[in-house]
């Protein structure tokens, strides 16, 4: 059961973030089957299509930018008026356009084999730190996590948890020193 669509009325009702109006905005439009080229305008650049407000004169001409590269790209062949969201999303990316990361993600969720490989190269980093610092660790847990996710793109705070409670000595997680071998 996915989300449900939201209508213009329905924007504001009980949806006081607006982090949480956005990302309902892109679940409702990440499921349809073709979008057109004025909807992706708005919706790469991060607004609903079905309410662009020009709230500046700067906005505005941001928005017209895009839609005449996007028209460009459509008279050239590159793209149709009307496509799927995947294909907008990779001819803006082929093009060097930039596209909000919520989008991105709801069009092209992250697939279990991506995370477990991003978490085994974590595991990995975790494992030869581990070995380099036989006595302790040279960072807090909050550092080295950020570390791992900074060196892996893509790699979750959960995945990025498993790797540093999978990869540390049992010695550590009780508070001691590590076991010699």
């Amino acid at each position: 059961m996915g989300v449900a669509p939201v209508g213009r009325d329905q924007l504001g009702k009980g949806m006081t973030d607006k982090k949480q109006r956005w990302q309902s905005v892109v679940a409702n439009f990440a499921r349809m089957p073709l979008w057109s080229a004025e909807e992706f305008t708005a919706l790469s650049a991060g607004h609903d299509p079905r309410i662009v407000h020009a709230k500046s004169a700067g906005f505005f001409f941001y928005l017209k930018d895009r839609m005449n590269f996007l028209r460009r790209g459509i008279r050239a062949g590159q793209i149709k008026r009307e496509a799927p969201p995947a294909a907008f999303i990779k001819w803006a990316q082929s093009c060097g356009l930039e596209v909000d990361d919520e989008l991105v993600k709801a069009v092209f969720p992250p697939s279990p084999r991506m995370t477990t490989a991003l978490e085994t190269a974590a595991r990995k980093d975790m494992r030869d730190l581990v070995a380099n610092s036989p006595d302790r660790l040279p960072k807090k847990r909050a550092e080295i996590i950020s570390d791992l996710r900074a060196r892996h793109k893509g790699l979750t705070k959960d995945a990025a948890d498993r790797a540093y409670e999978s990869e540390r000595p049992e010695a550590w997680k009780r508070g001691g020193r590590p076991r010699s071998k």
